[in-house]
């Protein structure tokens, strides 16, 4: 006899992650869950910018430590995990 069959899997992966639409709002898939908020207000992106100068200050006299990148710039973790963070430091080593 055998067994019932598993039910399937609904998260989401990256695959759906491309097709979502570009609509402005920020889509990250996390646990296979689909999430969306809407764009950032002014001080956060104000915030955002002056986190980012002042990395990139400490990366003129250091430049071997890394490099850092501002959104939108998806980081795919696993197939079921896909950010998209504000800001995104790379190290050097």
């Amino acid at each position: 006899m055998r067994s019932p069959a598993a039910p399937a899997d609904t998260r989401f992966t990256y695959d759906d992650f491309v097709l979502f639409p570009d609509d402005g709002k920020r889509h990250e898939i996390i646990a296979g869950e689909h999430y969306v908020t809407p764009s950032p207000t002014v001080r956060h992106q104000r915030l955002v910018k002056r986190l980012l100068l002042e990395i990139e200050l400490y990366l003129k006299t250091n430049p071997r430590a890394g490099e850092v990148f501002p959104a939108p710039l998806d980081v795919v973790l696993s197939h079921f995990d896909v950010v998209e963070p504000d800001l995104l430091f790379v190290a050097g080593d």
